[in-house]
């Protein structure tokens, strides 16, 4: 076991002390990597940015230019497509992030949720209100959900679950929940 321990004290000096000239390689070889990437795929990355540029920029446009409306139900429903429009959009400069940085796997993961939250966005702009309403309502479920497994394992996360107060509110909104859409809807 001193054997071992003396070793790997060893080792690790050795790797300390080289530790500025290992970085330094790495950066340089990096460095290159990512100049001949961008060169190589500059177009289509250009490309890309600006068109994840243009999606925020009237995403942005829209809210900022948004008039109130009346009726409340409508204003929820445009404010979720409006959350939903965000969320894509920081999505969307992810993967511009992690191509132009060369990773094109990690990329590609994060298109897939790129793609799941569009067609949710699709869905819910097609079915309208209602459909906005129980998405949203769902969200409580989750909610729900969460907040009892937080408490069923809080000492395992070595973090406190919700108050009192706030699981009673998480509580009330998931009984009203699941009296307006059922027991099913818990599922």
């Amino acid at each position: 076991m001193e054997y071992s321990q003396a070793q790997t004290d060893t080792y690790l000096s050795s790797i300390k002390a080289s530790m500025p000239k290992i970085i330094e390689e790495n950066k340089l070889s990096n460095s290159s990597f990512l100049n001949n990437h961008l060169i190589h795929w500059a177009e289509p990355l250009n490309l890309l940015e600006l068109l994840v540029s243009e999606c925020i920029n009237i995403g942005s446009k829209y809210s900022l230019e948004r008039k109130p409306d009346k009726e409340p139900s409508y204003a929820t429903h445009i404010g979720l497509l409006v959350r939903l429009h965000g969320k894509a959009c920081a999505i969307a400069n992810e993967i511009l992030f992690l191509l132009k940085n060369g990773f094109p796997d990690a990329a590609q993961a994060r298109w897939r949720s790129l793609h799941e939250i569009n067609v949710t966005l699709y869905f819910i702009a097609k079915h309208g209100i209602p459909c906005s309403e129980r998405f949203l309502a769902h969200g409580i479920i989750d909610s729900y959900k969460l907040m009892k497994s937080h408490k069923n394992y809080e000492h395992r996360l070595q973090e406190k679950g919700p108050s009192q107060k706030e699981s009673e509110e998480i509580q009330n909104l998931y009984n009203e929940t699941i009296k307006k859409y059922g027991a099913d809807f818990k599922k």
